[in-house]
């Protein structure tokens, strides 16, 4: 059985004069969830690709941001992707450039899963638009693969509300961020029946600034047996929040992508 705490309690460089040097990013993509590594016999392994829109890209220098880890990743063409961490927006962070030219028009970031296992959130970036996603896989100790899910960048909100059904003993795993200075504020979780009714919260977790945080669904808030129905998480005030599930049953496990608003359902 997954050790959800233990995943989760989810760059790589030319050199620290090139991040310094990179122009601004105009399109930023977040991922929610980012894990790397090894525990309790299981091992994760996460890749990201970057692909720009326009077909016949000009040299475009992106950027892959990490949270709360520092995992280094390999290219498609055996380069070496290693990690630098700095300060950015008064909290740790490791990044670095990828840069997407003739010789390597798009690339692919595949992580070792040989550190310990660690998560926190990812950012990519680039000066033009361009697609990415996040793959996760599960492999147990014999390296054979168990499971795999997909993300595509999280949106933008303040109220998120996932709908969870745990008559078949699923469970479902919050990861929460706040990608923003603000300090301290907490998220606000609430449970509610299929009647809209609130069942129980409000329950706090307080996310530090440009941080993320996990955790079961019936671990941060109380959850009558069988639960069915949904759990809103509602987001720090003035911050840029992101929220995704993932629903595990044993240690299979899938993506479940909220229903993102701009305000509270009505009645907090």
């Amino acid at each position: 059985m997954l050790n959800w705490r233990l995943t989760v309690v989810l760059l790589l460089a030319v050199s620290v004069l090139a991040i310094a040097q990179a122009p601004p990013a105009a399109f930023t993509y977040v991922f929610p969830i980012f894990i790397d590594g090894a525990a309790n016999g299981m091992v994760y392994k996460s890749t990201v690709s970057l692909l720009p829109i326009s077909t016949a890209p000009a040299s475009m220098q992106c950027t892959v941001t990490q949270r709360q880890t520092s995992t280094a990743f390999l290219g498609l063409q055996g380069d070496d992707y290693f990690p630098i961490t700095q300060y950015g927006g008064n909290a740790l962070q490791t990044q670095a450039p990828v840069l997407l030219s003739g010789r390597l028009q798009w690339e692919i970031l595949s992580s070792s899963g040989q550190a310990p296992q660690k998560s926190g959130y990812l950012t990519a970036s680039c000066p033009q638009d361009f697609h990415t996603d996040l793959h996760i896989s599960l492999f147990d100790s014999t390296g054979k693969k168990i499971d795999e899910s997909s993300l595509v960048p999280a949106v933008k909100g303040t109220s998120f509300e996932f709908l969870l059904d745990m008559r078949t003993g699923v469970r479902l795993g919050l990861s929460l961020v706040n990608d923003t200075a603000v300090d301290g504020q907490p998220y606000k979780l609430i449970a509610r029946n299929q009647l809209n009714e609130i069942v129980s919260g409000p329950q706090f977790i307080y996310l530090h600034n440009y941080s993320q945080e996990s955790i079961f669904a019936d671990e941060a808030i109380q959850l009558p047996p069988n639960f069915v129905g949904s759990i809103e998480v509602i987001g720090v005030s003035s911050g840029n929040n992101y929220a995704v599930g993932l629903q595990f049953t044993g240690n299979v496990f899938s993506v479940v992508t909220p229903t993102v608003r701009n305000a509270p359902i009505s009645g907090n």
